[in-house]
């Protein structure tokens, strides 16, 4: 039961990994499925598919390669920028080995009595159960942090290093078990080194100390908000909210600096230069904001402005509420915090409801909601614009180049556009970032030009500026999505 289960348990945990870092698609769940069955199929045919010896060693290899993607370089001094399909094949590999590992462990347990095998493969199912089980029922309950990712590549290790180093003798040589016993030591003490989520709970640097004040983890991901304080700048003490291992917002602690808008959301970025100009333009703002995170946004409502912020994750409102005054500092007449998928909830207004500002900023880490980007979601989008009102989308991402899906999106509404893209500033807490503003207000696009992200070598000169587009991008719709021609 242990062994299916534990293949269970990684299956579950890789996908889970993959799609909060990347994005969830039908490809990705394809793909493990895919993987984590055909290796049943495979041990299961003959044993001449599984070499335990083989397989035990490119598990403790690919264990290494997956979990150490960051810090192995690092360590090795190598500056090495991953992508998403390093990502996902690191993954997809390392579920493979395991997967044919387990299965094979288990096929090579199978009785010899044929009268047993209906026992064997009721505890086979049950065990392949239990790992599925554990996730959902167990490590979603009641862990704050993907601490059953680490947990299965311990026990990986673990059953790797034994499978490697066992001896087919009655009396395995005292070297041998001696080696084994050391290398799984040194592959447990590797892979707590390289993912160990308490490392960050209290960092000590010489400029600032860091303490991670609370976290919280259900369906929808992780989420939690950290405190840093600068020794020699007490200024620059700031409150950060993460959604997995990326920022989604930040606020300063000083009075001075306390509601200026930081991170993706400065009064010169692409979202807030929206918002100043639709600003000066009305009296009086309508304002549809997709996606809480610290509610930086709130910001810049005026006394005479309506707010209203769609969240599907409660964990975020809480936070928002009880670790940030942004909500409760905002200034709007009437700011609504409606808890569900925007997609749904905004397509449930009645159909007189517009909004002058509709803005899109719904990620769970690094992952893109790929529902709230198809043709379907943005006719619900403009349903409930106003003719002369702007769709504003942060599509900075570390993995995936959006901006072809949000263009076609546009070209398809026949609707005009622009896109800013934003340096960092360490200073202001700025964060390098890319929106994407559609409209048919040509003032606005007139005294707003798109911004295109500047290439400089390393010693600051400018080399060329970074081409967005990919001409020739199928439109996304619920029906097709694909990540693959915009992965970078």
């Amino acid at each position: 039961m242990a062994l299916p289960a534990l293949a269970s348990l990684v299956f579950i945990a890789a996908t889970d990994q993959i799609s909060h870092d990347v994005a969830p698609e039908p490809r990705l769940w394809i793909s493990t499925l895919g993987l984590y069955l055909v290796t049943f199929i495979l041990t299961f045919d003959h044993p001449r598919w599984y070499r335990p010896k083989l397989f035990a060693f490119l598990t403790l290899v690919l264990l290494l390669v997956t979990a150490g993607m960051s810090d192995i370089p690092r360590w090795l001094g190598i500056e090495w920028d991953y992508g998403v399909n390093e990502v996902r094949w690191s993954h997809f590999a390392l579920l493979f080995v395991v997967c044919m590992l387990c299965h094979g462990e288990l096929y090579r347990r199978r009785p010899v009595d044929t009268r047993r095998l209906t026992e064997f493969y009721l505890c086979m199912s049950v065990g392949g159960a239990f790992g599925g089980l554990f996730v959902t029922l167990v490590a979603t309950q009641w862990f704050d942090d993907y601490h059953e990712w680490l947990m299965a590549l311990i026990l990986v290790a673990l059953l790797a290093c034994h499978v490697l180093f066992r001896s087919d003798s009655k009396r395995p040589a005292l070297a041998g078990r001696l080696v084994g016993v050391f290398t799984a030591i040194a592959m447990v003490a590797l892979l707590v080194a390289m993912q160990n989520p308490w490392s960050w709970r209290e960092v000590r640097k010489a400029d600032r100390t860091e303490v991670l004040l609370d976290q919280d983890r259900n369906f929808y991901g992780t989420v939690s908000v950290k405190e840093r304080r600068f020794l020699n700048e007490p200024e620059r003490n700031d409150r950060v909210f993460f959604s997995g291992n990326v920022t989604h917002g930040q606020q300063f602690l000083s009075e001075s600096l306390r509601h200026v808008p930081t991170t993706y959301y400065a009064r010169d970025s692409g979202i807030g230069e929206t918002l100043l100009w639709a600003m000066s333009q009305k009296p009086s703002l309508s304002v549809a904001l997709i996606g809480l995170g610290a509610g930086t946004l709130a910001n810049f409502a005026r006394e005479a402005d309506a707010y209203d912020f769609y969240e599907i994750n409660p964990a975020a409102v809480r936070f928002a509420q009880e670790w940030f005054d942004n909500l409760s500092s905002c200034k709007a007449r009437e700011q609504n915090i409606l808890l569900g998928d925007a997609r749904l909830r905004m397509e449930q207004l009645p159909k007189d409801k517009l909004y002058d500002v509709i803005v899109l900023d719904a990620f769970t880490g690094g992952s893109v909601p790929i529902h709230l980007l198809t043709r379907e979601a943005f006719q619900i989008y403009r349903d409930h614009l106003k003719p002369d009102g702007y769709i504003a989308i942060n599509i900075t991402n570390a993995y995936l180049n959006l901006y072809p899906v949000v263009k076609a999106q546009s070209e398809h509404l026949g609707m005009a556009f622009r896109h800013k893209s934003q340096a960092a500033d360490e200073v202001r807490n700025i964060r390098r970032n890319l929106h994407f503003i559609m409209t048919q207000d040509q003032a606005y696009l007139k005294a707003y030009p798109s911004v295109n992200r500047e290439v400089r070598d390393a010693g600051g000169r400018f080399l060329r500026h970074e081409p967005q587009d990919q001409p020739g991008l199928r439109l996304w719709t619920d029906q097709f999505s694909s990540i693959a021609p915009i992965a970078k």
